[in-house]
């Protein structure tokens, strides 16, 4: 028979219970340093006992010194990417979505062909009687707010700016119109001829290509703006845009009956358009990156005999510090309140337990740059191509953590080297066999893979077991398929769609 019924039971079981300083130091170890001084700043409001203190006051980080370092295994384990490039560097896709996608991410961003001289995406005519309106803006503008100030220029009619407005804030980040008319047209109750009239409005303004429904239509509004007449170059973008994105000139050329030079020569023109007009506009702000520690080489007067080249030190940069209010501290032991005094002396635990995890943090921080600066020597002298294999699991067991608290260590954290300012974890990758049996960065790797293909002939670019064969040939055992792994993670294209004809 089977009987329910409550039992009082003594039971013995281990289990790790974090404490709030504990959790406090993985949170404040996972913040970078923007995160960082938005939360001090906060506590610093909260907490009587905390105050904050300029970077040239010389004060440190914080004045408390760190007690035993609690990252060890057990209380870590408790917790826890086209179209065309003047350089063929072009990947796309069957679906015209994906297309205009990677038409931007093969030749990188616009800035580059404003660097090559005019930005052929703008109408000089129609935007330099919007220019003055642009160089007033303190801040940076809006699609939509340009739109707009063209629209008001070009229309009176107060249902027509109405209808215009509501078409111009249907547009997405990259200048596209995508919905559906007769939906927006139902639902803010214009007539849907009123809003095509409008939306064929928007399309003459700047930036050239504005309100188009896909690619096809947005380069097609650029070249009737830019290139008036040029109907090969219209009928190449209208009939062969696929075939432009996969490279195939010699299949246009036969399309067109012209020559694979002229091909080529109409495939850069097309390069030199924007896919998405609405990008050199502001979106929203964008994130700062600031180093949360420095390696620099020591300086020949200080540097020890078979000492090291260089060291480590924590960046300066920070808008402020925290330290103990002495005042307030003071207060404590004078205040005869109870209820003041309780008060306070929470206030000063939680206080020495935020600058106690704060020297916590910049200690693990600064070991694991340490480590990095000791291991990555050649690579902080030569370059890119020196980097040498480094594993996470390696730096911490040197730094004395447990692997998962440097996960967080080194998460969203950037190191200003003599290479530049780099992503911690851009110094962590696997090793490759090298013919004198040591290992060689897989970062290492892709850098040579890239030298290559950057040094080769476009007319006959290297193929993947080429660039195989001349690796091997440096003593680099390599599969081509691991080359082509390594290619297509540095989002460069296969040498086909990277041939370039009658150069």
């Amino acid at each position: 028979m089977l009987r329910l019924e409550h039992q009082v039971v003594q039971r013995q079981e281990q289990r790790l219970i974090l404490t709030q300083q504990q959790i406090l130091g993985l949170n404040l170890l996972q913040m970078n340093n923007i995160e960082l001084e938005e939360y001090l700043s906060a506590e610093v409001e909260q907490n009587p006992l905390l105050e904050l203190v300029p970077p040239d006051d010389g004060m440190p980080l914080s004045v408390a010194k760190a007690e035993e370092d609690s990252n060890d295994a057990s209380f870590a384990e408790a917790v826890e990417a086209n179209i065309l490039s003047r350089n063929g560097e072009i990947l796309s896709r069957s679906s015209e979505g994906d297309f205009g996608d990677q038409f931007t991410d093969s030749y990188g961003a616009a800035d580059d062909r404003y660097r090559e001289g005019r930005d052929l995406s703008v109408n000089p005519e129609l935007f330099g009687a919007w220019e003055y309106r642009m160089d007033s803006v303190t801040g940076e503008e809006s699609l939509q707010a340009h739109l707009l100030s063209q629209l008001r220029a070009t229309t009176s009619d107060p249902e027509d700016l109405l209808a215009a407005e509501t078409v111009i804030l249907a547009l997405d980040d990259d200048g596209y119109f995508r919905g559906d008319l007769l939906a927006l047209a139902s639902e803010v109750g214009f007539a849907p001829e009123r809003l095509q009239r409008m939306l064929a409005l928007v399309k003459t303004f700047e930036p050239s290509g504005v309100g188009a429904a896909d690619l096809r239509e947005c380069l097609l509004l650029q070249i009737d703006a830019e290139f008036p007449g040029d109907a090969r170059l219209r009928t190449l973008v209208a009939s062969h845009l696929e075939d432009l994105g996969n490279r195939k000139i010699p299949l246009i050329a036969r399309a067109l009956h012209i020559t694979e030079k002229e091909a080529e020569s109409l495939a850069d023109r097309v390069s030199m358009l924007e896919p998405r007009p609405g990008r050199r506009f502001s979106t929203g702000p964008s994130m700062a990156v600031t180093p949360e520690v420095i390696i620099q080489e020591v300086p020949d007067e200080r540097r020890a005999q078979g000492g090291p080249r260089f060291e480590v030190v924590p960046a300066s940069d920070r808008q402020f510090h925290v330290r103990l209010n002495n005042e307030y501290a003071h207060y404590l032991d004078k205040s005869a309140d109870k209820t003041v005094r309780s008060f306070l002396e929470d206030k000063r635990r939680a206080a020495e337990a935020l600058l106690k995890n704060l020297t916590r943090r910049e200690q693990t921080l600064v070991k694991a740059a340490e480590v990095i600066a000791e291991t990555q020597e050649e690579f902080l002298e030569k370059g890119e191509m020196y980097l040498k294999p480094l594993r996470l699991k390696d730096i911490a067991e040197r730094v004395g953590a447990h692997e998962s608290t440097m996960s967080r260590a080194v998460s969203g954290k950037f190191i200003q080297t003599p290479q530049g300012v780099i992503e911690m974890k851009r110094f962590f990758s696997t090793g490759l066999a090298t013919s004198g049996g040591e290992e060689q960065s897989s970062r290492a790797v892709q850098a040579q893979i890239r030298q290559m293909i950057e040094a080769e002939d476009t007319r006959k670019p290297l193929s993947d077991q080429a660039i195989a064969d001349r690796l091997r040939d440096n003593g680099l055992e390599i599969a081509r398929r691991t080359v082509a792994k390594y290619r297509e993670e540095m989002d460069i294209p296969t040498s086909g769609r990277r041939r370039h004809f009658g150069k």
